[in-house]
């Protein structure tokens, strides 16, 4: 085996690292554009234990109006800091993805890593569409 050969094998595992990367960064994407939804979600399950508890919950537990207020404060400054990572989260998934793709494709060992370059690709595709759709919705 030439030293070519074993340059191209260790290229197919950072390729295997980045694909790692390339989902990650992917699902942060995702978050990050999912997050005003979540904080929806979450008010609402604060409204509905208040409906639940017929409003009891305000009298049995102490504090409870802080920690409305504090956690839905906590919440908004999360929201709005992860709207504003969702470009990085994305173009590091891009980034990887075509790393990962073109590093994969160079695998001398005759494994057939199609599947890996397929979903690579997949998740740059929805890291892009998602950050697009994201910065339209924001403006």
């Amino acid at each position: 085996m030439n030293p070519g050969d074993k340059l191209r094998i260790g290229g197919a595992r950072v390729g295997n690292i980045m694909t790692g990367i390339c989902i990650a960064a992917t699902i942060l994407t995702l978050l990050s554009a999912f997050s005003p939804l979540l904080m929806a979600f979450y008010l609402l399950m604060l409204l509905v234990l208040i409906i639940i508890t017929l409003g009891t919950i305000f009298i049995l537990v102490d504090g409870f109006g802080s920690f409305f207020s504090s956690s839905t404060d906590s919440f908004a400054s999360f929201t709005e800091t992860a709207t504003r990572a969702l470009p990085y989260f994305a173009v590091v998934a891009v980034v990887t993805a075509i790393i990962a793709a073109v590093l994969l494709a160079l695998d001398v060992r005759g494994k057939k890593q199609t599947g890996k370059i397929v979903g690579v690709v997949v998740c740059a595709v929805l890291a892009v569409a998602f950050a697009l759709l994201s910065k339209a919705v924001m403006k």
